[in-house]
């Protein structure tokens, strides 16, 4: 009889089909476990066993492979998806089988956490930090400055992955009271223009577009990074207050 290698889930862009197929190749049966099997175009074709259950849940997965597949049997489990991961991995161990460390895979999924894993390791990286809540964006943008890179610490393919010039932290549009730190940062070194388009009194929004920008700042230096510096540093001296007196920095 045929050894069992279990795949949960797969990403839907063929490869899976074809480590299915691949597996066959090598002399083992594939068992394919999914809760949406019409989600993966050919797999009909690769003549696997599937097996439909809820795999976002670890319970869900621990009844379907205990009550369908003889567990001396079963060769190895793995997945084409990024997000069962720390789920193959745990399965994987308590059927004592190859396979990552769960705890090791929950930190490489987790974007958060595998910041502060290397930050602990002295691992040079970027400036980061960890948000929350909404009420934590001003002061995490003055610890790390604009532009800068938000993620979701959990998701893949670069989902929902910005590129944040600048922000408008405020439930909804709301009245501009006033604008702050202009003059100050026109007599900076290298500061060539500051151009404010939005006065007191006007409605604001949270930015989406080039539209709902609120003012411009050229800078210059001898040097990219010294014209990034400046530019940086012209940005986070200029505040803008709108309705409820919340802080708006911009970019």
């Amino acid at each position: 009889m045929k050894k069992l290698l279990l795949f949960v889930e797969s990403n839907t862009t063929g490869t899976g089909m074809i480590a299915l197929k691949k597996a066959q190749e090598r002399g083992f049966s594939p068992v394919f476990l999914t809760s949406k099997p019409e989600r993966y175009a050919g797999l009909a074709e690769t003549g696997c066993r599937v097996l439909v259950c809820d795999t976002n849940s670890l319970d869900a997965l621990r009844t379907t492979i205990k009550k369908e597949l003889p567990a001396d049997q079963i060769a190895g489990i793995m997945t084409i998806s990024e997000f069962y991961l720390v789920t193959v991995a745990t399965l994987a161990e308590e059927y004592g089988l190859p396979g990552n460390p769960p705890e090791a895979m929950l930190v490489c999924r987790n974007k958060a956490q595998t910041r502060l894993r290397l930050a602990k390791a002295n691992v040079a990286q970027p400036r980061f930090a960890i948000i929350r809540t909404a009420k934590e964006i001003p002061e995490t943008v003055k610890a790390i400055g604009l532009p800068c890179v938000v993620k979701p610490t959990d998701d893949s393919g670069s989902n929902d992955v910005k590129l944040c010039s600048g922000f408008l932290l405020s439930g909804k549009e709301g009245t501009l009271q006033k604008v702050e730190g202009v003059e100050e940062v026109r007599s900076m070194p290298g500061i060539r223009n500051v151009t404010i388009s939005a006065r007191a009194g006007d409605r604001v929004y949270i930015p989406q577009n080039a539209y709902h920008r609120l003012g411009y700042v050229i800078a210059s230096g001898g040097t990219y990074a010294q014209t990034e510096y400046r530019l940086q540093e012209a940005v986070d001296n200029i505040v803008f207050t709108v309705k409820e007196q919340v802080e708006a920095s911009w970019r």
